[in-house]
């Protein structure tokens, strides 16, 4: 079973069980209506049984939906038992002033169409059109065959006189198919069955969205995922704008010579949950991951949405990934596997932000020289022996730097010009 499909099955089991436990209080009240003074013996006796079976086989629905098997067949049938009990009703009613011995006309100036409506509204809870179908379509039937039995016993039936049709033996023909037929069916039946199905496609789509969104964040972070889903189509173009962010750059000490003493397995495990633990620091920072590299992540702070922040939240980032790994070794040590170490490097400056490629394939990621020197900065941890390293474009970007340790500066390969670098020695608070 699908999540859509599992969300749409508690759906109608919730919306049964409420509609349901609401037209057992409606029959109840009909069961007392069966015994009031104005009411004849015939009506208390047979309204009463009526009434009584009805809310007996309710009960029964009530139980059986419990399990969350065969809705729809419950759901159909309690449809059914309110087009029965409708008809039913009617023809009591009709029976207990008297049957031929009054006007057939009574038969068709019954109020029962009020009933119709409300258990209409009532079937439509579960949000399948199906059961508003059914009593809507179900009551035009029966009226029907009222207007059909009506016209055969009293020939000459209709009239023009409004006076007569409320008061007299005779019925307006055109008030009564507007009154029991056109409003029931088509501005009941009809639009309570397409307002459930739109309703229900309504939240069938949302479902889908969410869970295309869900599964974007299984490759993007939860911001580019956002920006995704909601995006315009200028968006998705190829291209990118200048903007100032904070490149992060992680990776793992030595683990191409720890995977060669594990098995291509325990080398995907141990780096799956590795990963997770600092993705998630990442994200929990306002950080978005820009793509796994090997074993080394690269993330960037200020895509795609820039703040004022995006320095100090990366190197907050960092310092969580710090004591994140304490607790993942820890967890290794316990299973008896192996720890790691790691060395990170944050960068921040200018750089091309945005969707490279072409339109049938487009990577969102940062591009230019901010983010060739964070990676480079992050080789030089092992140097230092240091496991987070800082340029001072970000040390000038964050509030607290008493815990920062100058490391001076350094030629980094390929570049012209020297970069003075900074070790974080304590923990930020």
């Amino acid at each position: 079973m699908t999540r859509t499909e599992g969300l749409f099955l508690e759906r109608e089991y919730s919306g049964l069980r409420v509609s349901l436990i609401l037209k057992i209080v409606f029959f109840l009240t009909m069961l007392a209506g069966s015994f009031s003074p104005e009411a004849t013996h015939f009506e208390r006796v047979y309204g009463g049984i009526t009434s009584f079976v009805v809310i007996g086989l309710l009960l029964f629905f009530l139980f059986l939906i419990r399990k969350r098997a065969h809705l729809t067949l419950i759901g159909s049938a309690s449809a059914v038992t309110d087009c029965v009990f409708l008809t039913v009703i009617a023809i009591i009613w009709y029976l207990a002033v008297g049957g031929t011995q009054v006007s057939p006309a009574f038969l068709l100036k019954s109020t029962i169409y009020t009933f119709s409506a409300g258990l209409m509204i009532l079937n439509s809870f579960a949000l399948r059109p199906l059961y508003p179908a059914i009593v809507g379509i179900g009551f035009t039937i029966s009226q029907i065959g009222f207007f059909v039995y009506s016209i055969g016993i009293q020939a000459g039936m209709n009239t023009d006189s409004f006076v007569d049709h409320l008061l007299g033996n005779g019925v307006s023909f055109f008030l009564y198919f507007a009154v029991h037929i056109v409003l029931p069916l088509f501005f009941g039946c009809f639009a309570l069955t397409y307002l459930t199905y739109i309703a229900r496609v309504t939240v069938r789509r949302a479902v889908q969205l969410e869970k295309d969104k869900s599964q974007m964040e299984r490759y993007f972070s939860p911001g580019v995922a956002e920006k995704i889903t909601s995006a315009d189509e200028d968006f998705l173009k190829p291209g990118g704008t200048r903007r100032s962010v904070a490149v992060m750059f992680c990776d793992i000490r030595g683990f191409t010579k720890l995977s060669e003493s594990l098995s291509p397995e325990e080398v995907v495990e141990i780096l799956s949950n590795y990963h997770a633990c600092m993705v998630d620091v990442i994200f929990q920072n306002g950080g978005t991951l820009d793509k796994y590299i090997g074993d080394a992540i690269m993330a960037t702070f200020g895509t795609p949405t820039q703040t004022a922040n995006d320095a100090q939240n990366a190197v907050q980032a960092a310092i969580g990934m710090r004591r994140a790994l304490v607790d993942f070794n820890a967890n290794q040590r316990a299973k008896n596997q192996q720890e790691l170490a790691h060395g990170i490097a944050v960068n921040f400056g200018e750089a091309i932000v945005g969707n490279i490629g072409t339109r049938e394939r487009l990577e969102y990621t940062v591009i230019g020289d901010t983010v060739n020197i964070a990676s480079r900065m992050e080789s030089l941890c092992k140097q230092f022996n240091t496991d987070i390293i800082v340029s001072e474009s970000v040390k000038q970007r964050v509030r607290n730097t008493e815990s920062f340790g100058a490391l001076g500066e350094v030629m980094l390969r390929g570049k012209d010009f020297p970069v003075r670098i900074y070790k974080i020695e304590t923990d930020q608070q």
